[in-house]
This record gives structure tokens, sequence and C-alpha cells, in this order.
């Protein structure tokens, strides 16, 4: 029982280890350096106005009535989980007529002007359904629709070891200036402590000598 209790304890130190996040994953995420690592995209211009620019550290999407955004392929380490945070605020904002996402495509596809984002997707989150006031705040505390169809922080991560960033907004207001800003942009890759890893190994190497011996008890 002793020996039990040893691995079991270990197991719970393991447990309450979790994991950390790997540097930065994206090129100039913060915007530091104009759109260096980014490409803009765009699905629909009615206006005829879009445009993207980056001023003090803020990306700025604008038009009156239009869909498209920027976009960045990263290769991420396979199959770990990952996190993407930022904050968005609607600037100039119309009521009810304008939204903003950021999508996360597995594997390297960037959307095609002329079409809305398609691919595999591994995280969205959106403002539809928001305040039809406006919004401020982290993605996560100002939008109502997160989703993530593995769970997780973006699931399992890229099978691929390759994800499609895209960082999106919209109108459908013609004749009115409205628009979205970005700012703080970050996806990291959670991976275990390595001394989790060592000691997760370590607790299971003196836990199958204990279950073996049990289980030929009951057999014998």
């Amino acid at each position: 029982m002793t020996a039990m209790r040893s691995v079991l304890a270990a197991l719970a130190v393991v447990i309450s280890l979790g994991g950390s996040a790997l540097g930065e994953l994206l090129v100039n995420g913060l915007f530091l350096d104009g759109l260096t690592g980014w490409t803009q995209w765009t699905q629909r211009n009615d206006g005829g106005n879009f445009t993207v620019a980056v001023n003090n550290g803020v990306l700025e999407q604008r038009g009156d009535s239009y869909n498209g955004g920027i976009y960045q392929v990263v290769a991420v380490p396979a199959n770990v989980p990952l996190t993407i945070d930022g904050a968005w605020q609607s600037n100039p904002t119309v009521a009810s007529e304008q939204w903003a996402e950021v999508i996360v495509v597995e594997g390297n596809n960037p959307p095609v002007d002329g079409q809305d984002v398609t691919g595999p997707l591994i995280f969205k989150n959106d403002t539809f359904g928001g305040d039809v006031g406006g919004w401020f705040g982290a993605f996560a505390g100002s939008s109502p629709v997160a989703n993530d169809p593995f769970g997780g922080p973006l699931g399992a991560g890229s099978p691929s070891g390759f994800v499609t960033v895209i960082l999106k907004s919209g109108s459908i207001n013609p004749g009115t200036l409205n628009g979205v800003d970005f700012f703080g942009v970050a996806l990291n890759a959670v991976v275990p402590e390595p001394s989790s890893v060592a000691l997760l190994a370590a607790a299971g190497a003196a836990f199958a000598p204990i279950v073996l011996r049990r289980r030929l008890r009951s057999i014998a």
C-alpha cells in the first residue's frame, strides 16, 4: 500500500503541474512592424473602400459594405493544443450591421479573394449576435459565439503542423464607414512541462509492477 500511495501522490503532482505555452508562433502578432507576415484578403468590397492598415500597433480594418481581412499561415507543433488570444473593438461602430471574426483553419489553407473562408475549421470566435451597440475587449470575453469542435484550447491542434489564422471583419451598411480594430494577437502551443513528462514516466514505471503483481495474485 505504501508503494501505491507513493505512485498516486506522484500522479497527483503531475496533474497539478499542468502545461506551459511555447513562445509566440505568429509573425508580428502585435503589429509592431506594420503588416509584415500578414496578407490581405477581400471576399466582398461593395463600397469600394475596404482598407487594412496598422497604426501604433493596432490593426485597422475599414469599409462601408465589405467582408475581408488578413491571414497568416503558421507552422505549429503537430497534434499539440493551441491557444489564441487578443483583443478587438468596433471602430467606427454601426449598430447591428457589422461583425468581426477570429478563425483558425487546419493546414495551409489561405482564403481566396472573392470567396469566403473555407477549409477544416479548428476554431472560430466571432461577434455575431453580440452587443448591437458595438464591442471592446478580449476575444473570448466580448464574443457570444465561440466554436471549438474538438474541445479544449483549439482542440487537439493541427495534424499537419500548419494552421491558417484569419482576422476578418465586415458590414452590410453601404455608405456608412465602419470597421474593427485588432491588437495584441498571440498564438501559442500548450505542452506539458518537461518535469511533468519525466515524473509521469517515472510514476507509470512504478505503477506497472504493482498492477502486474495484483494481476498475478488474482490469477493464482
